[in-house]
């Protein structure tokens, strides 16, 4: 290894997803803690093998899910939690984006298709309203000719019956928004609803102001990863080995998930879609 890479406090991973397994194995064996591009591995036992390696080596280790860490976020949560919309009822997250032009989106062999790239964003944001795990899934889609899941309807759902309903399509430009309702009230969160600078809470807009930045990006609100990077070097000043607001139980519980969607497809249509 480089003089620079052992100068290096932590490694930030954003390969396609078929290389944050083995790039994390290689980074934690050598040493160093890792912030892991979201999906941090194409399966649950890829995922399982990065944590116990980071836990045993004493090293930080955290999947890069900047949603977490948006104002946004974390005014709805002090929102829902105050009871304001009242109990939470539904969910409704849809991602339709052209993609299949990107080759790390649309090929099998760099871990591509809609559950790996866009859809764990959706996944991610039911974990974090319900604060659980679901208690049923139930998947349909279709599988591209490239051999990744290019569509599917998915509902989660909870104690109490209340629901996740997720869509996605990659070969289709459309809603990349969410809507969550509950007894007393709706929240709205527009485009991107992954990195939002607003949401609307019973129809009144609250905007959260991104950071400023001179900086050329490829996707809408990427200044945002301004929020991630400083809660990592929080982690690191705390010496903490895992971040609290993404912690590695949430991590699992959201490849545990997109392991099941994937099952389920792939039985529908008979075809492997797992990356090797």
């Amino acid at each position: 290894m480089s003089e620079s890479f052992r100068t290096q406090n932590l490694v930030y991973l954003s390969t396609a997803n078929i290389f944050h397994h083995p790039l994390s194995i290689l980074m934690l064996n050598n040493g160093k803690p890792v912030l892991c591009e979201k999906t941090c591995a194409c399966n649950t036992k890829q995922t399982e093998e990065m944590i116990e390696l980071a836990k045993s080596k004493k090293l930080f280790f955290m999947e890069a899910l900047w949603s977490n860490f948006f104002p946004a976020y974390k005014a709805l949560r002090e929102i829902i939690d105050s009871g304001t919309i009242g109990q939470i009822r539904h969910i409704d997250a849809a991602f339709f984006f052209s993609a299949f032009l990107i080759d790390y989106v649309s090929q099998h062999s760099l871990g591509g298709g809609g559950l790996l790239c866009s859809t764990v964003y959706q996944i991610w944001l039911s974990r974090f309203i319900f604060r659980e795990e679901p208690e049923t899934i139930t998947a349909v889609g279709t599988i591209s000719d490239t051999g990744v899941d290019q569509s599917a309807n998915i509902i989660l759902t909870y104690k109490d019956g209340a629901r996740a309903s997720l869509s996605y399509n990659l070969d289709l430009d459309g809603r990349r928004d969410a809507y969550i309702y509950g007894s007393k009230g709706k929240i709205y969160i527009p485009e991107p609803f992954w990195s939002p600078a607003k949401i609307e809470v019973n129809g009144e807009e609250r905007e959260f102001p991104l950071p400023k930045s001179d900086a050329k990006y490829n996707y809408p609100n990427s200044a945002g990863l301004a929020y991630e990077a400083e809660a990592v070097r929080q982690c690191f000043e705390k010496g903490q080995l895992e971040c609290p607001a993404h912690t590695h139980s949430d991590t699992l519980s959201i490849i545990k998930v997109i392991d099941e969607i994937r099952r389920q497809l792939e039985e529908t249509h008979q075809i492997k879609t797992t990356p090797l």
